[in-house]
């Protein structure tokens, strides 16, 4: 197994575990003639020999199975070593030395392959570029991306066989003239440091362009005319003077463009003019800092440039440089050198070039702004480093490489990438180590953990904020304030210190400003969040409880119910608020007379509420009854007088009922929402807008009604259907089929509609011609549903090609050809005109020709365009795995059909992470999210103007 030095090695390794629960050691050792030199041992560590110490580790479980061992920091004194593993108990078949593996430890990393798809492209074709390379440390694979490209990048990383990797990268774009000559290199940079790179030049070949630097120029009577023609293959010259073709000198390849021809021309009566197109150009295109650059000073014009100017920006002035020729040679060059500009200038003028930057390449740089900080038991570090090409960058935490997230671009600094690495630690006393590197070099840089955030203050006590901030000259002076009622008050103190004493849950928020001689800058401000919304609800015999508590440290939270403690679930940290968890406790009660009280702790101290069981349901009345609505409270002197409020279309009106109830008769499933006011001498307090007085939870009772979202979809023979009924009580689902019961699986609740299941039921059908009825019931009724199968009938139309072309004398014959399976048929039609009837959407392709007495001409092949419904093929699918659920619904259609999505148990769009793409007919609709977001079984709708088509994706395996 190879690997470059700094890198690591994971050599697999399996083996079937004991059956009974008995302990396993995995020990590897050295290959030797003599003796049993230790490369792994985790009971006896300290007997492992110097070359492997420190370096090795499992990482798998034995118990398991997995022996497989890691070897960190591959080193030259790794190179050749044959190593073995011994189990105890001994699971292998023979000797164990009969299995050893080589190690190969390169000085230099590994060469990338790439490549790229086609390499005969023309301008308009989309080149498609791979790069690859092979490692054996998967828990740290090497960095590959490309240089010069002009496409987006993607990557995979796929196991290969005997414990090595492929990590890919991808990229394609549609080339043009300018791609032509590009060098697009794969840089590999593996952990340690150690890069490698391969370029791949592109040739394109394209059609002539003219440059605008073409012109003509009038001196002394005589015009001088010049054009520059680029092309690949290379184009030839003519001029043509008011209509007429001249002879002029053949034109020569250009001096400073590839596949670039330069003719001149000249006539009498024209005149000359100044310099045009003046520009700065260098060499080499790629220097590296400190190396020598040249930059030269073009321009196009009659008469030719006779002298020059140079000039230098520095600090937003230009210096004019003393080099007077049409070169400036720049020794040496620097990451700001520059920027450059030059004039040029002939007997009619002077003219300028635009102000022109150096690009120069150079090794990785490390801000001093990179640093961590220290807080809760975790460090966080971040590093910035500046390099062209782009740095990566690698963690070190006490020696010990860390795996990160990928480095990102600056968005505030050119050629800057930052990184970030989280981890925990004991104390503040870690030593990070940030390893920037591109293939010009490498640079560290051990970052200073320089924020301890202070042990949390316990409130009575006293706490001491510092104002600090980074700039020259250092801050000469303070100013705190305090935030109070939406208001900020000026403190006294003007130190960098304020002391605040005592402190409470509420003090703050605080911020404070410093200043030195060039001005002042503010901090934020910061304020704890203090909420406490507990209570409990009592229905059908139940009370549910819910406790918030806001603490620091966080609080634990337990239940007494009339004075007993009871056991309730872990509560856990609130969503919303910091420093504050959430508990909830569910139990039996007669009614809702029950004491409740919720107890919350820390180290700091315990606090106690009883809670009040403050909502009480009626019982549960059928649709088509009476209900009455209580209006109550608390309060002293006791409520005086009442109103009542109904909600309809979205504003209220005032009830005449002015006594604490309100009889509603009769009630249906859409009564309400009421609400009621109730006053006493002191004022008046509205209550909740409700449906009735039930909960969202109980709405009356009612029979069956089927949803029309339910239907059925025809597709390669089978027949899938789907049925949503709402009942209170739920409703129970059957499916008849040509007027016999079905079995199904169960009817499940829907996730997005209450007192609503939904079924399915698939079958196989020779067409689409099938009866299919829904029957839902529960105890007040049974209602039924013939479900129609929604498929499409194909397009059977015709269409008629027409074979025309130009010439003289006109066409006298032609002939017509169809394309199958790669070959070309001859047809009977020797018309201009060729019937197709009726046409597919596979018609074609077709090619025909037309002669006259000159000759006879092909027209280029062609597909027939075709329009028809949507068909979702049958490899659309969903794949669950990785917390992840992912569906790919592919549609054949024309035009390109609109996809949408819809779950199991609910009509309405799903509104998870959705992407296309667009391949000739065929579009791929993605639908992406999280395992915990409802469920996983999803139905694609393809709709165009030709029709629709539905289908239940299944999951076909796991994702990852």
């Amino acid at each position: 197994m190879s690997a470059p030095v700094g890198s690591c090695i994971v050599v697999p390794c399996s083996f079937t575990p004991p059956t009974a629960n008995e302990a396993v050691e995995v020990t590897w050792y050295q290959y030797v003639s003599r003796g049993y030199p230790l490369v792994y041992s985790e009971s006896k560590p300290g007997d492992v020999i110097d070359k492997f110490r420190d370096s090795t580790e499992l990482i798998g479980r034995a118990g398991e199975g997995n022996c497989s061992l890691k070897i960190n920091l591959t080193r030259e004194a790794h190179n050749a070593e044959k190593i073995y593993v011994w189990i105890e108990p001994n699971q292998l078949d023979g000797y164990f030395y009969d299995q050893t593996v080589t190690l190969e430890v390169t000085e230099n990393a590994p060469q990338p392959e790439i490549r790229v798809v086609r390499s005969d492209l023309t301008e308009g074709d989309v080149v498609r570029l791979s790069c690859d390379v092979i490692h054996t440390c998967p828990p740290s694979p090497p960095s590959v991306s490309f240089r010069n490209h002009r496409g987006a990048l993607s990557w995979s990383h796929n196991k290969e066989e005997a414990g090595r990797w492929r990590i890919s990268v991808e990229t394609s774009w549609k080339v043009n003239s300018a791609d032509h000559g590009r060098g697009v290199v794969c840089d590999v940079t593996h952990p340690g440091g150690r890069t490698a790179s391969r370029e791949i030049v592109l040739r394109v070949t394209y059609q002539p362009s003219i440059s605008e630097a073409s012109g003509c120029s009038f001196y002394a009577g005589a015009v001088s005319c010049w054009c520059e023609a680029t092309a690949r293959p290379s184009a030839s010259l003519q001029w043509r003077v008011d209509g007429v073709t001249q002879e002029a000198s053949p034109a020569r390849p250009s001096t400073t463009s590839v596949h670039t021809v330069r003719g001149v021309g000249r006539q009498s009566r024209h005149r000359a003019a100044p310099l045009s197109n003046v520009m700065v150009t260098q060499h080499p295109s790629r220097p590296r800092e400190g190396e020598e650059v040249t930059l030269s000073c073009t321009g196009q014009g009659y008469p030719p440039a006779s002298g020059y100017r140079w000039y230098l920006g520095r600090d937003g002035q230009e210096i004019r440089l003393a080099e007077e020729s049409s070169e400036l040679s720049v020794r040496p060059v620097a990451r700001d050198s520059g920027p450059y500009r030059c004039t040029a200038r002939n007997q009619m003028g002077e003219s300028s070039s635009p102000v022109t930057s150096v690009n120069v390449e150079y090794q990785p740089n490390i801000s001093e702004a990179s640093g961590c900080s220290f807080y809760a038991g975790a460090v966080s570090c971040w590093c910035e480093a500046t390099a062209r090409p782009s740095a990566s960058l690698q963690w070190r935490v006490d020696g010990v490489t860390q795996e990160a997230s990928p480095a990102q671009p600056s968005t505030t600094s050119l050629h800057t990438v930052r990184g970030e690495w989280v981890g925990k630690a004991a104390t503040e006393q870690v030593s990070v180590t940030c390893v920037s590197s591109n293939q010009h070099g490498q640079k560290e840089r051990l970052l200073r953990v320089y924020v301890k955030a202070p042990v949390p203050p316990r409130e009575g006590g006293g706490v001491t904020l510092s104002c600090t901030g980074q700039g020259y000259p250092p801050a000469s002076g303070y100013r705190w304030y305090l935030g109070r009622d939406g208001q900020e008050i000026r403190l006294e103190e003007e130190s960098s210190e304020l002391s605040v004493r005592p402190v409470a849950r509420d003090s703050g928020p605080y911020r404070c400003t410093a200043r030195n001689q060039i001005g002042e800058s503010s901090s934020p401000s910061h304020q704890p969040n203090i909420s406490e919304a507990s209570g409990c609800s009592f229905y059908a015999g139940a009370v549910s409880c819910w406790c918030e508590a806001t603490a620091r440290p966080s609080a634990s939270l337990q239940w007494r119910v009339d004075g007993v403690t009871q056991a309730a679930s872990p509560a856990q940290p609130s969503t919303t608020s910091l420093h504050t968890v959430r508990g909830e406790w569910v139990g039996k009660a007669a009614t809702e007379q029950v004491s409740v009280t919720c107890v919350s702790s820390n180290q700091h101290g315990q606090k106690e509420r009883l809670l009040r069981v403050y909502v009480k349901h009626p019982s549960r009345p059928r649709e088509g009854e009476g209900v009455t609505l209580s209006c109550t409270g608390q309060g002293y002197p006791p409520a005086s007088g009442y109103r009542w409020y109904l909600g309809r279309d979205g504003q209220e009106i005032g009830l005449e009922e002015e006594s604490s109830e309100l009889s509603v008769r009769p009630v249906a499933r859409d009564s309400g929402p009421y609400r009621c006011t109730a006053r006493n001498q002191m004022g008046e307090s509205s209550s909740p807008s409700r449906r009735s007085t039930w909960s969202a939870s109980a709405s009356p009772p009612d029979q069956p009604n089927i949803s029309e979202a339910s239907g059925c979809s025809f597709y390669a023979g089978a027949v899938s259907c789907w049925c949503e009924a709402t009942a209170r009580p739920s409703a129970s689902l059957r499916w008849r089929v040509d007027g016999v019961t079905q079995e199904a699986s169960p009817a499940q609740p829907s996730t997005t509609s209450v007192h609503t299941v939904r079924g399915e039921w698939a079958g196989k059908a020779a067409t689409e011609q099938v009866s299919v009825t829904c029957v839902s019931s529960n105890r007040h009724g049974q209602k039924e549903r013939l479900l129609r199968v929604t498929r499409p009938a194909p397009v059977r139309e015709g269409v008629t090609l027409s074979c025309t072309g130009q010439g003289y004398p006109p066409a006298s014959g032609y002939r017509w050809y169809l394309g199958r399976d790669g070959q070309e048929i001859g047809l009977e039609e020797e018309s201009s005109e060729l019937s197709v009837r009726p046409v597919a959407r596979d018609s074609g392709p077709y090619r025909c020709t037309a002669r006259n007495q000159m000759g006879e001409s092909s027209s280029p092949v062609t597909s027939v365009n075709v329009e028809y419904a949507p068909l979702i093929l049958w490899n659309s699918s969903c794949t669950l795995g990785n917390g992840q659920w992912r569906c790919e619904c592919i549609v054949d259609s024309s035009p390109p059909a609109k996809v949408t999505w819809s779950s199991v148990g609910s009509s309405t769009n799903e509104s998870g992470n959705t992407s296309s793409t667009l391949s000739g007919r065929v579009l791929r609709s993605v639908l992406t999210g999280p395992m915990g977001d409802g469920g996983h079984r999803f139905y694609c709708n393809a709709t165009n103007e030709h029709g629709d088509a539905f289908y239940l994706l299944p999951i076909t395996g796991k994702c990852g």
